[in-house]
């Protein structure tokens, strides 16, 4: 069964980030610092305008479920939006970039996210989804395994700073459909990229975000 909720929200604070993908062939693939391999990686751009009103972000949530996968992690935090993307440069291009090639491990899925809360200060984990455990992972570098499990998802589109009101509405949603149900941990999976073939943002409202809610 498939259920549809379109949120509307109006912000003054302006801020485009938006991350990107790794993983299938159809995406775009930003160069890592190791040129062997090729990956792509969140990418967070800060513009904030005075007086700017932002467009609603369209968000669609699916009654879905989540797969088994094994993460390769690093455990973070940061101050401010600015501070997230040089972590999130570091963990993506250098650190797991790191890990896979030592390892030989191959890149099974899109980078993705959990956070503790949706707003500043940050605290975080971040990782890659591969293909088995590594042998030997470098410190502050660890594993993570996702189990199969009934989710709501949803399809998120804008500037990545309207993210938390995909979170309200699943969380309201659940409440909705599945009364009764508690909810897991839910964590984010960059699906698009954000740059265009010339190097440039794309559109926010036409790049996806999905923000998964397992529930049980």
């Amino acid at each position: 069964m498939t259920k549809q909720i379109f949120v509307l929200v109006i912000f003054t604070a302006y801020l485009f980030a938006i991350m990107s993908c790794k993983g299938n062939n159809n995406h775009t693939k930003h160069a890592s610092s190791d040129s062997s391999l090729a990956i792509n990686k969140p990418a967070i751009n800060v513009q904030k305008k005075e007086n700017e009103t932002l467009k609603a972000p369209i968000i669609n949530i699916i009654d879905s479920f989540t797969s088994k996968a094994i993460y390769i992690m690093v455990k973070d935090s940061a101050a401010n939006e600015e501070l997230l993307a040089k972590k999130f440069n570091k963990i993506f291009d250098s650190i797991l970039t790191k890990v896979i090639k030592t390892n030989k491990l191959s890149l099974k899925g899109s980078p993705a996210c959990w956070y503790q809360k949706n707003k500043a200060p940050y605290f975080f984990e971040a990782g890659l989804p591969v293909d088995k455990i590594p042998a030997k992972l470098p410190k502050k570098v660890f594993t993570k395994q996702t189990q199969s499990d009934s989710a709501l998802v949803a399809h998120f589109f804008g500037p990545y700073n309207l993210t938390a009101q995909g979170y309200t509405a699943l969380k309201d949603m659940l409440k909705e459909i599945k009364p009764g149900k508690k909810a897991g941990t839910a964590f984010e999976v960059y699906v698009d990229d954000p740059m265009n073939e010339k190097g440039k943002l794309k559109n926010p409202y036409k790049v996806q975000t999905n923000i998964i809610l397992p529930y049980h």
